[in-house]
């Protein structure tokens, strides 16, 4: 029964993929170029402040894409990675702007007793919120609460605001979707960003000075929970096949080699972070 359940979802996602003609979320980088780091973003002045805008627009293959999008000068970019350090505050507008033409309505959840946090409303395929996963943070109200706060399209910002903790251990953190129910399509199609807490040298002094690169690895299924086709990309670069492994700069002039590849052509170090974000139910080597 819930083998049928999955394709029936199949059915009710793709329908809703065609009936998107509008690209909202940022054109992807074209297989066969250099992977490059996603924006950055740092606390100043122990602040990190950022507007993010949740999006959906579906590509030529009829994957759909989800994106945490943060507007520069040169245009709108996603899943910027946050970078901050213990003890700093982060403070995060998110507008939710999922124009969404799904009739599927949304999932009934028995929240009696609890406070609604947010928009409020029922939880559906075009409602939003953020998880600051592994973060030791307050599930509260504004901070790190993914059972009661709900973000509809179309509203004003809702703001997130949380101290680090002092003692947050130093190293790779993610933030992403988590609306139960819905998250893994939202996650599946890209919305999520890495966060990172510095202070990693004072812990481990032989990585003071190393190049720094930042690689989220995806696995994105063209339907989530569905094993099929699926796509593998690093930080949104598709790789096609083995043959066709996305490349990385080692930081040194015309250093470069592929994903699986240790170390470098000109035999530079580096402090790599990986991210890997996968359907570990269906996962397909």
């Amino acid at each position: 029964m819930r083998f049928a359940s999955r394709y029936l979802l199949a059915v009710v996602i793709c329908g809703f993929a065609f009936l998107r003609p509008a690209a909202q979320c940022p054109k992807r980088p074209d297989p066969g170029t250099v992977v490059e780091d996603a924006v950055s973003l740092n606390s100043v002045n122990g602040v990190l402040k950022a507007e993010l805008t949740t999006r959906h627009s579906v590509d030529s293959s009829g994957y759909n894409h989800y994106c945490q999008n943060y507007k520069t000068d040169k245009g709108e970019v996603e899943s910027p990675t946050l970078r901050l350090n213990q003890g700093d505050q982060l403070v995060l507008d998110v507008k939710d702007r999922i124009e969404s033409d799904d009739t599927s309505g949304g999932m009934d959840m028995d929240m009696s007793g609890l406070a609604s946090c947010g928009d409020g409303g029922t939880p559906a395929l075009s409602s939003t919120n953020v998880h600051f996963h592994g973060l030791n943070v307050p599930p509260i109200c504004h901070q790190d609460d993914v059972l009661t706060t709900l973000l509809q399209p179309d509203k004003p910002a809702f703001e997130y605001s949380m101290q680090i903790p002092k003692d947050e251990p130093p190293g790779l953190y993610w933030y992403h979707p988590h609306v139960h129910g819905f998250a893994e399509f939202q996650v599946n199609g890209g919305a999520a960003g890495a966060l990172v807490v510095g202070g990693m040298e004072k812990l481990h002094p032989e990585v003071a000075g190393l190049t720094e690169r930042v690689f989220v690895i995806r696995q994105q299924y063209l339907v989530p929970w569905v094993p099929g086709p699926y796509q593998l990309s690093i930080n949104y670069q598709v790789a096609a096949g083995e043959a066709e492994a996305p490349r990385y700069h080692s930081g040194a002039s015309g250093g470069a080699c592929g994903v699986y590849c240790e170390g470098s052509a000109s035999g530079q170090r580096g402090d790599f972070h990986f991210a890997g974000l996968f359907d570990r139910s269906n996962w397909q080597p």
